[in-house]
């Protein structure tokens, strides 16, 4: 997986959170302005229709970047504890101070 692309498409999204939302009009998904992140329905006299399950709607709304940003930095925190825990394993001659640096790089992030 990679988080880097990841984090970067996420930065560059519409910020969340994100709801899906049925109208007269048509289905979108909106931001937290309102404001739709996409659209299907009627478009001048042009149709467009969206084919997308309940539960595949509900779930592109709540994956949506800021949601991904958190799970990113959940998944780093995690490498880096699983670091410090393998430092502490090769006993006190490991200078802690690297998994300190670490986790605070990590808060960077």
């Amino acid at each position: 997986m990679d988080l880097e692309k990841l984090q970067q498409l996420a930065r560059e999204a519409t910020p969340g959170p994100w709801r899906w939302e049925e109208t007269i009009y048509g289905e979108s998904v909106r931001d937290v302005h309102n404001e739709p992140v996409f659209f299907a329905g009627s478009v001048g006299h042009e149709n467009a229709t969206l084919h997308i399950s309940d539960e595949d709607a509900r779930y592109i709304a709540a994956a949506d970047p800021t949601t991904v940003l958190a799970l990113i930095r959940v998944a780093r925190a995690a490498a880096a504890w699983r670091e410090v825990r393998r430092w502490q394993r090769m006993g006190p001659e490991k200078d802690l101070l690297e998994a300190v640096d670490a986790l605070a790089a990590l808060e960077r992030t």
